[in-house]
């Protein structure tokens, strides 16, 4: 849903808060089935909390999130980190699965890095994108240490 957000003309920024915010929620939802409760509600509370800032905000183009992007990325890594740690004495194919759900975090910091971030172009949509796809990637490389 997040990659269709630049189709959406005017209404994309406020795309990709919904698709934020209801991320969050997914994740929130994960947080009974596994055995990393801290680490999820972390994740689901500063994705969340980002899309509601967007919101707030009314995603302002051209305007510097820098200092607001930048932590919530940290503390994204930080928790997906926390939910993949039973996987990084796995396997190379689970350890590789953590590294990349890194780069969810990493792309919506490339773009906070970007002076004027267009939060209606594509690539605040892949960024989006690859933020909501880390969670369901790290928890499936969780699931895959521990069997």
């Amino acid at each position: 849903m997040a990659l269709a957000a630049p189709l959406a003309g005017g209404a994309s920024a406020s795309l990709l808060q919904v698709c934020l915010m209801l991320g969050a929620v997914a994740g929130l939802m994960a947080v009974r089935s596994t055995g990393a409760f801290w680490s999820l509600i972390a994740w689901g509370a500063v994705t969340g909390g980002f899309g509601a800032v967007l919101a707030f905000l009314d995603a302002p183009n051209g305007q510097s999130l820098t200092l607001v992007v930048l932590p919530v990325a940290a503390v994204q890594a930080l928790a997906l980190l926390g939910v993949g740690r039973p996987a990084t004495s796995a396997g190379w194919r689970a350890r590789g699965r953590v590294l990349l759900s890194l780069s969810g975090p990493l792309a919506l910091a490339v773009l906070a890095v970007n002076a004027t971030p267009d939060w209606r172009s594509l690539g605040a949509a892949l960024a989006v994108a690859l933020n909501l796809a880390a969670l369901p990637l790290v928890l499936e490389a969780r699931r895959r240490a521990k069997s």
